[in-house]
Order: C-alpha cells, then structure tokens, then sequence
C-alpha cells in the first residue's frame, strides 16, 4: 500500500476522519490532541480555495489535530511523504509553525515530544527544525502573507541500523530544502504521529500521506493533483436499509447533501447483513490518473434500539461486494464521520481507471 491518507475537507468543510475513540490503537485516524480546548467550530470551512469543492479547512491557533499513522516507519527503509495546500500568517517575527511529528505519548496529552517541526518565516521562508540535529531554512520569499495557497510536500526517510536518513521539503513544484544522507535527520524513535499545529491559524486542503511502497502513489505527486468528491447520484443493487421516510425507495436522496442534515434525512437497519449501497458521480473527464479511493461516511447509533451493532463500508464492483477488512464502532447517540480507503480496485488490485470510478458503488453493512 502506498497511499495512506488524503482529505479534501470538502464535505462540509469538515474532517473527513473525526476523532474516532473506542477503535483499535493501530488505525490509522485524525485526532484533537488532548491540550487543543478550541471548540470543534473553531476548525471553519473556509471558501477561497482557487479550485476543488472550493473549501479548506481552517486550523485555529494553538489548535493540534493529530494524525495516527497507524504504521512504524522507524523501523523500515519507507519514506513518509506528506502533501498539502496552505494558506498561512507569516509572523511578525520568527515562524508559525505549520504541522509537526511528535512522538506517540500517551493519550496524546500536553507532554509529547515535536521530533521534528515545519514552520513559516517572517521572510517568507520554510525553516525545519530537527530535534536533535540542525535546522533548515529555504530561500526567503516562497510564501505569502495569507494571499495564496501554496502546494508544501514533504519527503522524510528515518534514520535507523539500516538506513541513512534525509528529507526534501518542496514549495509549489519547487526544491525548497534538501537535507539528503545528513547525519543529524530525524531519528528512529517511537511511532509516528503527525500533527497539524500551528502557532497561528492556517486554511489546508488537498492533503495527503503515503509511503514509498508499492508501483504506484508512492513519490511526491508534485502539481497538478485534485483530492475529488463524488456524491450519492443514484440508487444502488442493495436497498435494505429504511428511509426517515419510512421506505427504501430512491434511499440515495437521504444520503446526497451538500451539508449534512443529521436526523432529517438518513437510512437506517438494525438487521445483520442489511446493505445499502448508491452509485456516485462520474469522475471528471480530464482525470489523468487515480491514486485512491475513499469512502466517507456519517453515522451514529441508536442504542436503545441497535444495542451492538457495528457496521462495514463496502464497495460493489462488477457484481461482487468487497467489505472492508474490520467492522465499525459507532458511537451511540452522537454523528461521527468515517472512512474506508482502498489505493487499488480491491477486484483487479491494480491501480484504479476513470472507468472503475464511474461504474463503482460504495456502500454500508449491518455487523452484530
């Protein structure tokens, strides 16, 4: 697997990926670190992105969305490679910090430890900060003072008994630092975490992670790529699940808003082994390549009347219905987003087509 994660933050402006306790340690998710007290509004869709859904994500100050990787690079010769779209403050003095890799502490509270740190200069310059090691600073002038959106990607391989580590930080298509078979980079230590955490508020969107495993989506992508949003446009081949309209016709109109409605429109089962299941938009024409495909979904549970269930997302691809590997725990009484991400056509596992796209289903199973 390469492709590991991205997010848009176009449905609704929010996380794809909310904070998801009660799943097991090693999945991969976005988490509010414990110390963060903003609100979860204070995280505020923002409309000036220059294309997509037109809508980033605004991570306040002082706010620290974490993000479980959910693997250890540590220990392997894989570069961690990161990408994104940001507007950011340059300060008035010194760096506003962007995103960080902290160490794993406990429960993520105000005593983990950043490794290694992004920031934004004054000067318009990218500086790392290496814990332990040295700090790198671009050439001044690639970034703005909260004008444009810039395209930051990041490429870190750790240092280990195997391995020599390095880094590159490249800004809109550009070599920004190169800190290549260094003594100093980063070293192996406890899992990785990523954080966005910035001093002063930043908009993201476009973002992604991966590795470099695999024959494909495994290098900086550089310009030019798109994190798309498919919507609900029809019905599926299974319609077991019941409408707030006490039907299961036409169940995809309940689940295609723009922005979520939460108990006015929705399908819901509590039988084992329901599905529901829609068909999406067709991908755009002029889509060169396709490097994942994530299912997000927005569910809760109602206990006095599903008491355990749990549920599966599942793709239907030329007749047959893959699930994801592990069930769901929803949370009871309380609406949380989730996803499923599949890098490859779990029916060819080969890369993804435009055609595979816009003839795929996505949908929800009842688990006991």
């Amino acid at each position: 697997m390469a492709l590991l994660l991205f997010d848009g933050f176009d449905w609704c402006g929010t996380l794809n990926a909310s904070p998801t306790t009660g799943q097991p340690e090693d999945v991969s998710r976005w988490e509010k670190a414990k110390e963060d007290t903003s609100s979860p509004t204070d995280y505020t869709p923002q409309t000036d992105p220059p294309f997509g859904s037109g809508v980033a994500l605004r991570v306040p100050g002082l706010g620290n969305l974490m993000y479980r990787l959910g693997r250890d690079f540590e220990a392997s010769e894989d570069f961690f490679i990161l990408g994104m779209r940001v507007q950011t403050n340059l300060p008035g003095s010194g760096g506003n910090r962007i995103w960080a890799i902290v160490n794993d502490y406990f429960e993520f509270n105000a005593s983990y430890t950043v490794r290694i740190e992004c920031e934004a200069m004054n000067t318009g310059a990218i500086r790392m900060n290496v814990a332990g090691g040295s700090n790198y600073t671009s050439a001044t002038g690639l970034l703005t003072d909260h004008v444009d959106y810039h395209l930051l990607e990041f490429k870190l391989k750790f240092k280990n008994s195997i391995s020599t580590g390095e880094f590159q930080v490249w800004v809109d298509g550009t070599l920004a630092i190169d800190a290549a078979a260094t003594s100093d980079t980063l070293a192996a230590g406890e899992h990785t975490i990523f954080a966005l955490d910035p001093d002063q508020f930043i908009d993201v969107f476009d973002f992604y992670i991966m590795d470099s495993t695999g024959t494909h989506s495994n290098d900086l992508i550089g310009d030019g790529y798109r994190v798309g949003w498919l919507r609900p446009n029809g019905n599926g081949f299974h319609s077991d699940f019941t409408g707030q309209d006490a039907d299961s016709v036409d169940n995809y109109l309940n689940v295609d808003e723009v922005d979520w409605d939460e108990d006015t429109t929705y399908n819901e089962s509590g039988t084992v082994n329901d599905r529901d299941s829609y068909g999406l938009d067709d991908i755009p024409a002029n889509t060169l390549e396709v490097f994942g495909v994530d299912i997000v979904y927005r569910m809760d549970k109602k206990e006095s009347l599903y008491n355990s269930r749990h549920v599966k997302p599942f793709m239907r691809i030329s007749g047959t219905d893959y699930d994801a590997s592990d069930a769901v725990f929803l949370h009871e009484d309380f609406f949380s987003n989730f996803t499923h991400l599949e890098a490859e056509n779990p029916d060819t596992t080969a890369q993804w087509t435009l055609s595979d796209i816009n003839s795929l289903e996505v949908g929800i199973k009842v688990e006991s």
